[in-house]
């Protein structure tokens, strides 16, 4: 039984679209991820299975994006999700953050999808890049880069403010 002390794997560049191809779960019984007890010992092969896994970070992921708290699910009941919720959300990998500025179809955490929103604004892509990289309409990017754009206008606007008075 894997340690849940012991972190994820870290997070690789392959292409997170096709994550479950590689998952070590592909081809054992689905039953096994749905025990009667989730946290019981009569989970502890899923657990194992997910424990070796190399796409663990990514389905942890999808399964905290898409509120999946059923079942075992990156070595994790629904329980145990639940409990990080809050962290797997918050968390914030830069290389992650560079797969998706390469196209790359990765579960950003809301920390990540920001900064990549911030990164789209300060080099001034275009609406379309950030809703290929989003997954989200280019209206609906566009709206994010027009209230990031006016966000980082009053930042440095507060700024100049702020060294004039101490000149």
């Amino acid at each position: 039984m894997p340690n849940p002390e012991q972190p994820l794997l870290p997070f690789q560049a392959a292409e997170a679209e096709h994550w479950r191809e590689q998952a070590q779960c592909r081809h054992a019984d689905p039953g096994h991820f749905f025990p009667d007890d989730e946290d019981g010992p009569d989970a502890d092969p899923a657990k194992q299975l997910c424990g070796i896994c190399p796409v663990r970070q990514v389905c942890l992921d999808d399964a905290v994006l898409h509120r999946d708290f059923t079942g075992i699910r990156a070595g994790l009941s629904g329980r145990e999700r639940r409990d990080i919720n809050v962290e797997a959300r918050t968390r914030y990998e830069p290389a992650r953050v560079l797969a998706a500025m390469r196209g790359l179809r990765v579960h950003l955490s809301l920390t990540e999808r920001h900064t990549l929103i911030r990164l789209a604004v300060l080099r001034g892509y275009p609406r379309t890049w950030l809703a290929n990289r989003l997954t989200m309409t280019p209206d609906a990017a566009g709206r994010l880069l027009k209230k990031a754009a006016e966000i980082q206008a009053a930042v440095a606007a507060v700024s100049r403010t702020t060294l004039d008075r101490a000149a």
